[in-house]
């Protein structure tokens, strides 16, 4: 993701900073600026290379949701523990 004031890594570097438990996948189709290994050192659960096919999507955020079963609940959000 390119943003006006960042890119996707640094974006996702400070939101892990606000909530380390909140899943990120990372879909990208420029390898120079993100790779699998960049993406482990930031704590992303999934990377993605575009162009990425509806099946491969799907598996990543199936995958990110049963790792992250277990988030803490939020104090006046939903608890979607159980």
């Amino acid at each position: 993701m390119t943003m006006p004031q960042m890119n996707g890594s640094v974006f996702a570097e400070k939101l892990k900073k606000i909530r380390p438990e909140i899943p990120i996948i990372i879909c990208t189709g420029h390898s120079s600026l993100m790779d699998k290994e960049k993406a482990d050192q930031l704590g992303i659960e999934s990377f993605i290379m575009k162009p990425v096919s509806m099946k491969n999507l799907a598996q990543a955020i199936q995958s990110v949701l049963h790792c992250n079963r277990r988030l803490p609940h939020t104090p006046g959000g939903d608890d979607i523990t159980q």
